[in-house]
């Protein structure tokens, strides 16, 4: 693959092999499909591990629970204004 950022720009280096050999082609982003997952927004040439992608969506899910556990630990009483 070459080009810039954009990957619009990008070119690709296809492989076919077969029985009886091998073609080689180049062919740019618009004839190719290249399907991405779990890339960087600035970075679309780089993907994330599943174990990455894992460990992210993991803290993002936790932190509410852990939030409530916190809320659930504070001091339980109540006051009562008595002049």
């Amino acid at each position: 693959m070459r080009g810039s950022g954009d990957p619009s720009t990008w070119f690709y280096r296809i492989d076919r092999f077969g029985w009886s050999g091998s073609v080689t082609r180049f062919a740019s982003a618009g004839s190719v499909v290249h399907l991405r997952y779990a890339t960087y927004p600035a970075r679309p040439w780089h993907g994330l591990r599943p174990l990455q992608w894992a460990r992210a969506a993991d803290a993002l899910a936790a932190s509410p629970e852990l939030r409530l556990c916190e809320e659930a630990r504070g001091a339980v009483g109540h006051m009562l204004p008595i002049p």
